[in-house]
């Protein structure tokens, strides 16, 4: 049953390129201005922030601007209300702190399926009309399928907090993003904090766990190097393929050892003859997909999934065929890679 659920879905959800194909606020700061003097507060990327929180808990700001009108006051004066507090309308450290802990509750308790999340990327591809636009759709529900995994894996709810802080760290980055390229760069860093995770819940004998954090480790000390997002689209994508390097090795028992490295050495080898920033990124992404594609056949070794993942990777290469650029290559990139997720995800339901 749960077979014919999944295929009938990615069916229905088969998405193809059409032709049309930073400063972001961290948790850290968050917590930093959380902690901060009573005051008001004032710096426009903190107010998105709040507006942000506000508007996802349904105390509605309108479109985070970074301007404390009648709008956010009116939404300010709401929240404080059903908190029982004085109704104030003043954006001190104390509401954030507030927000934010109610943000981190709420997403803890958040139950989204992968049915949900492949349904928003079909949905919102409908509205996007550019490439940069389905990019970044890609990337923000890969991150959310990848949230979906690590919630599923979770069991002990060790990771718990962590899950819930990256999903907040993206609603909270959308608020302060003014392009489609900083959207994806958002939702791209965020699937390498989502695959560090699943690294390490994966890693049950500590055997890669220097391994792990030595690709973090380089992924926030590149970042910091970074002048553009297309430089931070391919520290992303690069770390990304590091880590499902990793998940790959740690789910092999030896039957793809040898595609695993043949997928490496062709990712290092294609690296070289790259030009762009942007053709990095390809790389990096076709790379993500080729991994997954193991990985996929890894947790499904009896192949009860193995018509959706054949369908995917025959999408992939047939739009790949008529893809006019990178940035149609990217936007396939990041479909199939939430479809392979999915497939992922549905294994673990």
């Amino acid at each position: 049953m749960k077979k014919r659920k999944f295929l009938a879905l990615m069916t229905a959800l088969s998405l193809s390129i059409t032709a049309i194909i930073p400063t972001a606020f961290s948790i850290s700061e968050v917590k930093i201005y959380a902690a901060s003097t009573e005051k008001t507060l004032t710096d426009v990327d903190t107010i998105k922030t709040i507006q942000a929180m506000l508007n996802y808990m349904g105390y509605d700001c309108g479109n985070p601007d970074g301007v404390a009108g009648t709008n956010t006051k009116n939404a300010i004066n709401e929240y404080q209300n059903s908190k029982g507090q004085a109704q104030t309308g003043q954006l001190t450290a104390s509401l954030l702190a507030d927000l934010y802990s109610d943000m981190l509750d709420i997403l803890e308790k958040t139950s989204q399926t992968y049915s949900d999340v492949l349904t928003s990327l079909s949905t919102n591809d409908s509205s996007c009309t550019s490439a940069p636009q389905q990019a970044a759709n890609g990337a923000y529900r890969a991150a959310d399928m990848l949230a979906v995994i690590t919630k599923s894996l979770d069991t002990n709810n060790k990771y718990q907090d962590d899950i819930a802080g990256i999903q907040l760290k993206q609603i909270i980055n959308n608020a302060t993003c003014s392009s489609a390229a900083q959207q994806e760069v958002n939702g791209l860093y965020r699937v390498v904090e989502f695959l560090g995770i699943l690294a390490k819940e994966l890693d049950k004998t500590s055997s890669y766990s220097s391994s792990i954090e030595d690709v973090l480790t380089r992924f926030d000390t590149q970042d910091d190097t970074c002048n553009k997002t297309p430089q931070q689209t391919v520290n992303g994508s690069y770390r990304a393929v590091e880590l499902l390097h990793i998940i790959a090795k740690e789910l092999d028992i030896g039957t793809y050892s040898s595609k695993i490295s043949n997928i490496i050495s062709s990712w290092y080898d294609d690296d070289s003859s790259c030009t762009s920033a942007v053709q990095q990124e390809v790389n990096g992404l076709y790379t993500c997909v080729q991994l997954l594609n193991i990985i996929t056949k890894e947790k499904d070794p009896t192949g009860v999934f193995l018509s959706a993942v054949s369908n995917s990777m025959d999408t992939f290469s047939n739009n790949d065929s008529s893809c006019q650029g990178a940035s149609q290559q990217v936007v396939n990139a990041y479909y199939r890679m939430t479809e392979l997720l999915a497939v992922i995800a549905a294994i673990d339901e």
